[in-house]
């Protein structure tokens, strides 16, 4: 939930940030952390795996949450219209290696949550242009650092 609460200070309106994990990574904590930060109440966000989408509203941006794991293909993905996102909104795409290099290509950010174990996760964050300042500050706090991209190991 961190990670998010600070991606969420580095987001502006018409960003795109791409999850990508396996069950139970921590991509919809990770989103949790991320609406609360916003002013979302957390306890509204949850995964939209059967709905597609799910749109939240009330915060200082809106944010459409997408898991794209059923989709097949690029062409699908684009009938969502959230690339690029509304630009008074963010969106938040989970499964977005399931798609094709096409649409990873259309995103800011690029988060991968790995398990490592019952309460540990590996980050790796990739950024289009250079790391906004607070996220830089937290993944160095967290573990290693190289440009804009960075690996390091999260509780929870």
């Amino acid at each position: 939930m961190a990670l998010g609460a600070v991606l969420a200070t580095s987001l502006f309106p018409g960003q795109a940030v791409g999850l990508i994990g396996e069950l139970g990574a921590g991509k919809t904590v990770l989103i949790k952390g991320l609406c609360s930060a916003l002013g979302i109440r957390e306890a509204e966000v949850h995964s939209p795996t059967y709905t597609l989408v799910h749109h939240y509203l009330g915060g200082s941006l809106e944010v459409f949450h997408a898991d794209l794991f059923r989709l097949n293909g690029e062409a699908e993905c684009n009938e969502l219209e959230l690339l690029p996102p509304p630009e008074h909104a963010i969106a938040v795409l989970e499964w977005i290696d399931r798609i094709g290099p096409g649409l990873e290509k259309r995103v800011d950010f690029i988060i991968t949550l790995a398990i490592l174990d019952e309460t540990e996760r590996e980050v790796r964050l990739w950024s289009r242009s250079e790391l906004p300042g607070p996220l830089r500050t937290f993944l160095s706090e967290q573990g290693d650092h190289i440009g804009a991209r960075a690996r390091t190991r999260l509780a929870g």
